[in-house]
């Protein structure tokens, strides 16, 4: 099972107690063996599918490979030759940063098979200008893919994803603004 969210909670001065224990956390990328978390890159290709007029792929070590295609109004993403079998969903798409689709192949939990992390960007705010993602972890199963999805503000593949003091798992910071602070 993959955590998807860490909440980090002090005990005594909330202000100094969260602070201390977020200094000690370690990204993902740095602090599992290596290859263990990979971020993998897309490339444009030529979009061959009828309403597809964007299309970005990325090349999974194991010979799979992860597809965006952008329509006028929806995105479909596709999981091809990896996993138990292939994998499609569309989502709605807004029109901004056709580029903002991430590739994370990872062991997220340290149980030896890999993840597959799939960050899109959804939105951005008129004002302050708020990154709006979803994180899609999909975890392949003997029969199917199990797909956990989480809304994430001001996500990035360096600084969302650390490990905890003594743990050996990715845990992704859900990260949240809030009015009137």
């Amino acid at each position: 099972m993959v955590l998807l969210a860490a909440f980090l909670v002090g005990r005594g001065n909330v202000a100094g107690a969260q602070t201390a224990a977020w200094q000690r956390d370690r990204p993902c990328q740095d602090a599992l063996r290596r290859g263990s978390f990979s971020i993998l890159a897309s490339a444009r290709v030529s979009p061959t599918q009828a309403g597809c007029r964007a299309k970005r792929c990325t090349r999974l070590h194991d010979r799979g490979m992860v597809c965006q295609c952008l329509g006028d109004s929806t995105r479909t993403i596709d999981v091809a030759g990896v996993g138990p079998q292939p994998l499609r969903f569309v989502r709605p798409w807004s029109g901004v940063q056709p580029d903002s689709f991430e590739v994370i192949q990872a062991d997220l939990d340290g149980d030896g098979s890999k993840e597959l992390v799939l960050a899109t960007f959804d939105a951005m705010s008129n004002g302050m200008g708020v990154a709006y993602w979803t994180v899609f972890v999909l975890t392949p199963a003997r029969l199917d893919w199990i797909v956990d999805s989480l809304p994430v503000q001001e996500y990035s593949s360096s600084g969302s994803w650390v490990v905890l003091p003594k743990e050996n798992r990715c845990n992704l910071l859900q990260t949240a603004w809030v009015n009137g602070f």
